[in-house]
């Protein structure tokens, strides 16, 4: 049986902001191609999850894997005790849905994969730290590059004997990523570091040493960049089989 792999989806609310009203002035969901066909590729069922709070339940019963994927929103900074910059880009149906099946999959101990927003989100929820935007508070190197985003622009270092080091084949040596993000990881709370920015060591990788596959990356493996992005969705559907 090939397994259900969940993927979070971006939204347009016109009740909320303006963003997106160019497309349609209707509530909307939407996302790139790229996870979708990450998962079907590597022999997954993809599911796109809606955001309606009162099925949660439901999808965290239902589903194998987990896809907390990015898109052109913010964390929330109350998760993680802090008030809102000046230009924090809210979707608050969204967080509060991404929020919710996080939890229910930390906890059920199922597979999860938290892509740029996604990794930010499960640092919040593991009591870390976000940079809320990188070009305010820090001398980073540039981490949002313009398309196209199946080019590498900077290189990370996996952290020896890490999960994700062991999943994806113990790279050696800097791999190269893309980086599209606005915000970033400034502390990683309980969860362990896996990955680093070769050049100015932004965090780039987090994992949970005490679940079977809870994995964040800052970059956007879907776009398959390196044998090791591939890797990292071929193992994501290899423990939702399980």
């Amino acid at each position: 049986m090939k397994p259900k792999i969940g993927v979070t989806i971006d939204s347009f609310n016109p009740e909320l902001n303006k963003r997106g009203a160019d497309y349609s002035a209707y509530y909307w969901y939407a996302m790139r191609s790229h996870i979708i066909n990450a998962v079907v590729k590597f022999g997954g069922i993809p599911v796109l999850l809606s955001h309606h709070i009162e099925i949660v339940d439901n999808y965290a019963d239902m589903l194998d894997g987990l896809v907390i994927s990015g898109g052109g929103l913010d964390v929330p900074p109350e998760y993680y005790g802090e008030q809102p910059h000046k230009n924090f880009r809210p979707n608050i149906i969204r967080s509060t849905f991404e929020k919710a099946i996080a939890e229910q999959f930390i906890t059920n101990k199922k597979p999860l994969l938290g892509i740029c927003g996604g990794m930010q989100l499960l640092v919040a929820l593991y009591d870390g730290k976000l940079y809320q935007s990188l070009n305010e508070e820090n001398c980073f190197d540039e981490h949002d590059q313009k398309p196209p985003y199946d080019n590498a622009s900077h290189t990370v270092d996996y952290k020896l004997d890490t999960k994700l080091w062991s999943l994806i084949g113990k790279p050696r040596g800097s791999v190269g990523v893309n980086t599209v993000h606005k915000q970033g990881v400034k502390d990683a709370g309980r969860l362990v570091i896996n990955a680093i920015s070769t050049n100015d060591n932004l965090i780039e990788g987090i994992e949970d040493p005490n679940h079977p596959f809870c994995i964040g990356v800052q970059w956007h493996p879907e776009f398959l960049c390196s044998e090791y992005d591939a890797q990292i969705f071929r193992q994501l559907i290899k423990h939702a089989q399980r």
